[in-house]
């Protein structure tokens, strides 16, 4: 069984784009792709957090090879989620697995 056959949710990945110019920029969330994928919430043992105990890191995606950042935008179902770590298990290119921080309702519209 491959890990593939698991995915059960559209990704949409976006990146922050400048589509302006260097004198006047202007940001823009921008769709790079579509991908098939699963996403998972963090049990409250695996939440990451930061110094000052701020969640940064609620849910967890995964997905195959993909050129994702940190910082991307992944939307799912309505959902939009700030990509906090890109992790490439043993480093053999089978799967990423994206940690991410759920944004709040009206805060995380990719296009804004």
């Amino acid at each position: 069984m491959s890990i593939e056959s698991c995915f059960n949710a559209d990704l949409s990945i976006h990146r922050r784009q400048n589509t302006g110019t260097d004198f006047h920029p202007v940001w823009e969330w921008v769709e790079l792709d579509d991908v098939r994928g699963l996403i998972d919430m963090l049990s409250e043992r695996w939440l990451v957090r930061n110094e000052g105990g701020s969640v940064v890191a609620d849910h967890i995606a995964y997905i195959m090879p993909f050129p994702v950042r940190v910082k991307d935008r992944v939307v799912s179902g309505g959902n939009t989620y700030d990509v906090y770590s890109v992790h490439d298990p043993n480093g053999k290119g089978h799967h990423y697995e994206l940690k991410m921080l759920l944004m709040p309702e009206g805060s995380g519209d990719a296009e804004s």
